[in-house]
């Protein structure tokens, strides 16, 4: 957990995309990604008692993970959101910081487009960075096909390769 804790989200949002991918990993290593994606389970009247097991279970990591993402933000951000469980304060953060991320997406789009292998350059390292960038498009929900992306890889080669 510490490591959430070298940079709070700022008020502006401008390292949101690097704080939620911080917190979606550390909270994948405690297998409780699932708070933020998820509601916390609504209880019918006389549920079974696994219901019951599965509703306080959730209940009790979607707080925990609420108190840890308010602990890693800006006091702004945690006045607005101390009553709130985690996959709200997510869900509403996302809304806010969309736009953000549908810029670093453009870029990173632009970025792949125009890789082209420089004349004299390793090809390991050209492809590297191509890599890298596919995987920046995966972190932010853009799956490209394994195909599509060897291809895009394959065209920004050189033809004397």
């Amino acid at each position: 957990m510490p490591v959430l804790n070298k940079e709070k989200l700022k008020e502006d949002g401008s390292n949101y995309l690097d704080w939620i991918r911080t917190l979606r990993i550390t909270l994948r290593y405690e297998n409780k990604e699932y708070v933020l994606d998820e509601h916390v389970p609504v209880l019918g009247e006389n549920p079974p008692p696994y219901e019951v097991t599965a509703y306080n279970k959730h209940n009790d990591e979607s707080t925990k993970m609420a108190c840890l993402m308010l602990a890693t933000m800006a006091s702004g951000f945690q006045k607005n959101f101390e009553t709130w469980g985690a996959f709200e304060i997510n869900q509403q953060l996302e809304e806010m910081f969309q736009e953000q991320a549908r810029q670093e997406r453009f870029e990173i789009v632009i970025s792949l487009m125009a890789c082209k292998l420089q004349e004299g350059a390793f090809v390991c390292a050209h492809i590297q960075k191509m890599k890298s960038c596919i995987d920046r498009l995966g972190n932010l929900g853009v799956e490209l096909p394994k195909e599509l992306a060897i291809d895009m890889v394959l065209n920004s080669l050189n033809s004397s390769l």
